[in-house]
C-alpha cells in the first residue's frame, strides 16, 4: 500500500509518520509539509491512503483531498487535526476517518480496524 502523509508542521508530520510506520511496517510511506507538492506527487503516483491535517499553508486539507481524488479516486482519507471542529466537513466529503492529535499507535490501529470492517 502507498501511504501519503501531509502536515505543514514538520514536527507533527515526523511524529505521525513514525507512528504510521509502526502500524504499516511493510508499506511505502511518503510525507510532505507542502500540500501542493503532495498534489504533484499524487498526480504521478498511486496513493492508497492519505493522512492529512486540515489547517495548512497554501491549501487546506479539504482542498488537498479534492485534488488527490481527481487522480486517485479510491484513496482512503484520514484527517488528523487538533480538534473535532471539522468532523462535519470531513464527513461531507466522505473521509474514511478522523483522528485528533495527539495521535497514538493505539488510535491508528483502532481507526484501521474500523476501516477494515466498515
Amino acid at each position: 500500500m502507498n501511504i501519503m502523509v501531509v502536515d505543514s508542521n514538520k514536527q507533527h508530520l515526523d511524529d505521525l509518520v513514525a507512528k504510521i510506520q509502526m502500524v504499516f511496517k511493510n508499506d511505502t510511506i511518503v510525507s510532505f509539509t507542502d500540500p501542493l507538492l503532495a498534489v504533484k506527487y499524487a498526480f504521478n503516483c498511486r496513493v492508497d491512503q492519505l493522512f492529512t491535517e486540515v489547517l495548512m499553508r497554501r491549501i487546506d486539507g479539504f482542498m488537498l483531498v479534492l485534488r488527490v481524488r481527481k487522480c486517485n479516486p479510491m484513496v482512503n482519507v484520514i484527517f488528523v487535526t487538533d480538534s473535532d471542529r471539522y468532523i462535519h466537513e470531513a464527513t461531507a466529503i466522505c473521509a474514511e476517518g478522523y483522528l485528533t492529535k495527539p495521535v497514538t499507535v493505539k488510535k491508528l490501529e483502532e481507526c484501521m480496524e474500523w476501516l477494515s470492517y466498515g
